[in-house]
């Protein structure tokens, strides 16, 4: 992609934008952000990514390039379930162009519903198909209770209850959606709980035995990696090092894990497994044990990041109410009415709790079960041994 860039140095910038986030080959969507743009980037094969386009986007979809293999050379991709699926998600009057112009292609779109012509191809090629579909098509709910709405804040008025990595997440996608938020930190300053230790790893979680697990911590990372880039670019200072990740094979359990990451053959950049040597270089360390190693993982210090981005969010409008411990929730006809433990009351629209293991703590969540894990970090003064 790099060398076909190369050929359109009008569009050097953004070509340099999208090399940067563009992710490593593994299955899925990625969400990409630039500037005021949202890419959703799909990898994979087409039979299984789009049904994964659920209920939320039937009649969404503006416009399609076509552009699989001809039907003599990908006969698995040109099927009745493609051309449905492709109905199901496109927007009445949407549009689709394709190089091919083979007969089942045009017989497929038209049994899906679509308008479709034939018009001069392109280079060597004598006709293409183009084409529209006229009218929507109301197919039967799979998932009712999956039903994502589009990103707009009808509602503006959002209070978050906590102050953690979890909170300033929640603020920072609010703010960049138009929304007046609130935040309630019980106190002095934000981060000084789960979310204040001086240092922390940053690496994809591998070791689950359940694949969607894995796939879900996996772009989850890759998303992770393109925040703290961005934070970054703002200028937002926190201490951080994408030095890579070891993992350590220190006993059986933790061998038997390592070795379950190594039989799904991911790409290098995000796993390699190594002998004890291997290791040992890697980290410049002697360890006693093999392990794996994530390059594309680091370290960054969790307070700092958390309070200089919360610092960055109140110029951008966001409220922080410190020594605010919220002591009840109840609802009102416009919204909810926050009480904290001075019986001050304050209202909003909406409220978000993202207050850690402290969630059930109020008569609507008291059912919910939560558990506080003590964090534990530790600083060495080490000597290199390369």
């Amino acid at each position: 992609m790099q060398l076909i860039h190369q050929q359109y140095p009008q569009f050097n910038e953004l070509s340099q934008q999208l090399l940067q986030h563009w992710p490593q080959p593994l299955s899925g969507c990625y969400r990409l952000h630039f500037a005021e743009t949202t890419l959703d980037l799909w990898l994979g094969d087409v039979a299984e990514n789009l049904p994964a386009l659920g209920d939320y986007m039937q009649n969404k979809v503006d416009a399609w390039f076509l552009d699989g293999f001809a039907p003599a050379k990908n006969p698995e991709m040109w099927n009745e379930h493609l051309f449905q699926q492709l109905a199901r998600v496109t927007a009445t009057n949407g549009s689709f162009a394709t190089f091919t112009a083979a007969s089942i292609v045009r017989k497929g779109l038209l049994a899906a519903g679509f308008h479709v012509e034939k018009r001069p191809g392109f280079g060597h090629k004598r006709e293409c198909l183009v084409g529209v579909k006229p009218q929507s098509i109301q197919q039967p709910s799979t998932t009712p209770w999956f039903n994502l709405q589009a990103a707009q804040m009808p509602t503006q008025d959002i209070a978050i209850v906590g102050g953690g990595i979890a909170s300033l997440c929640t603020a920072l996608a609010l703010l960049q959606r138009g929304a007046s938020v609130t935040l309630y930190c019980a106190d002095d300053t934000p981060a000084l709980n789960a979310s204040g230790n001086k240092q922390g790893a940053f690496y994809p979680q591998l070791s689950d035995d359940n694949a969607a697990n894995i796939r879900f911590y996996l772009h989850a990372f890759s998303y992770g990696g393109q925040l703290l880039h961005w934070l970054l670019k703002q200028g937002i200072e926190f201490e951080h090092a994408f030095c890579g990740v070891a993992l350590s094979g220190y006993n059986g359990k933790a061998e038997e894990k390592l070795r379950k990451i190594a039989e799904l053959h991911l790409p290098s950049a995000i796993y390699q497994p190594m002998e004890q040597t291997q290791l040992s270089a890697a980290v410049g360390l002697p360890l006693p044990c093999g392990g794996g190693f994530i390059p594309l993982g680091g370290w960054l210090a969790p307070r700092q990041l958390v309070q200089n981005t919360f610092a960055y969010l109140q110029q951008q409008g966001l409220t922080i109410q410190c020594q605010q411990t919220i002591q009840s929730l109840s609802q009102t006809t416009t919204g909810w009415r926050l009480t904290n433990t001075q019986g001050a009351t304050f209202e909003h629209e909406v409220v978000v709790l993202a207050n850690g293991h402290q969630l059930n703590h109020f008569a609507q969540t008291e059912n919910y079960h939560s558990i506080r894990y003590a964090a534990k970090s530790a600083k060495f003064q080490l000597q290199p041994i390369f």
